[in-house]
């Protein structure tokens, strides 16, 4: 797994994305860009991406608000080469907790494909995207090479509720729906008065297809990106960054007057960097109480540290009579170093009266206070 260092931190924050907010009807899908010009087997790049360099993300927004509900980090190719039908693959992961719930899902020619779009219309998917001439399924006659169409002419082709447009715009374009009709609606009047009319499937493709990219606009304001030489740190940062970027949204959709993203994220950043009150452990690594109180020390003996190649003797503090000041964790206000431990729980006692003391009673620091005669302010 090449992800193993962020794998955790990655499916915690893409549980939790989904857990707090669920999409509307329209999903886009669509590539974002982890910024990182490193060495790395998997970084790529886009050029028409403002982030060409990276490590790339694929994800599925919500088209209205650009929030993330789901994502996956594309690793290369594997031990086999590369995945056959890729793009569809990845349409079919991250759309599978949103199928037979009547979802639309927008994406570019990248991922789109006639099968694919057939077997999410099967799942109670549609679809609606760009689309390669060179995908299996396209009639060969929507081809450049056989028809030369003029500037906004089109062609439509449709087999059962999948339909196909050619386009002739600037150049040519292809998209696939299993949503639109032939029909056209107003966008507007020329200069002359005239009503402008526009394929209602190319229209909504443009206005949907907006929530990866407005996702990415908002993730590349107040980035904390520092120089790192670890590709996993940058991606835990980002990750980070994400969700931050992620609970503003929220907090917009939720907010009369909402504030601006500078002032959330201000805010965000004194919140969390209030002093938090620490529980009092005054060691670490210390056994829980029903393992140090179990069976009255059956188990539980005194023994020496064994010796090490650095230190012959070695020794260890007292988990029961060493008191760290409150105020400051580097300070004993008492310390006593012991060269015998615990069997079984693993840390260093003295063998009077520490050891009994630690595994008799519940409250071992206040005994032990009381035992040594120690006044501690």
């Amino acid at each position: 797994d090449k992800l193993y260092k962020i794998r955790p931190v990655l499916e915690q924050i893409g549980d939790r994305f989904a857990a707090v907010y669920y999409p509307g009807r329209d999903l886009s899908v669509g590539e974002s860009m982890v910024p990182w010009r490193g060495r790395l087997s998997f970084r790529i790049n886009i050029p028409s991406k403002p982030t060409r360099y990276g490590i790339k993300m694929y994800c599925v927004c919500d088209a209205a608000t650009g929030y993330v509900c789901k994502m996956e980090v594309y690793t290369g190719a594997g031990p086999e080469g590369r995945e056959k039908n890729h793009g569809p693959n990845v349409v079919k992961r991250l759309s599978q907790d949103f199928q037979d719930k009547g979802h639309v899902v927008y994406m570019d020619s990248h991922f789109s494909s006639p099968e694919l779009f057939e077997d999410l219309k099967d799942r109670g998917t549609r679809a609606v995207g760009t689309v390669r001439t060179g995908r299996e399924g396209i009639p060969e006659e929507m081809h450049p090479k056989n028809i030369k169409l003029q500037k906004n002419e089109s062609i439509f082709r449709r087999k059962g509720d999948l339909l196909c447009l050619w386009l002739k715009d600037k150049k040519d374009v292809f998209f696939l729906s299993t949503v639109h009709t032939t029909e056209k609606e107003r966008v507007g009047n020329d200069r002359q008065g005239n009503v402008r009319l526009k394929i209602k499937l190319v229209n909504d493709y443009n206005k949907k297809m907006k929530g990866v990219d407005q996702f990415d606009q908002n993730v590349s304001y107040y980035s904390f990106y520092r120089k790192t030489v670890k590709w996993w740190k940058r991606t835990v940062f980002h990750l980070l960054h994400l969700a931050k970027v992620q609970s503003y949204l929220l907090y917009k959709m939720n907010a009369e007057n909402p504030k601006s993203q500078y002032q959330f994220t201000l805010e965000l950043v004194e919140q969390l960097s209030e002093e938090i009150p620490r529980l009092q452990n005054p060691l670490p690594g210390l056994p829980v109480d029903a393992e140090r109180l179990s069976g009255k020390g059956r188990g539980h003996y005194p023994t020496k540290i064994p010796s090490t190649e650095k230190k012959r003797v070695p020794q260890r503090l007292c988990a029961c009579c060493s008191f760290r000041d409150p105020s400051n964790e580097k300070r004993y206000l008492h310390r006593k170093d012991t060269t015998f431990e615990c069997t079984k729980c693993r840390v260093g006692l003295c063998i009077q009266p520490c050891f009994q003391i630690f595994h008799e009673r519940t409250d071992y620091k206040t005994a032990v206070k009381e035992a040594l005669g120690l006044e501690l302010n």
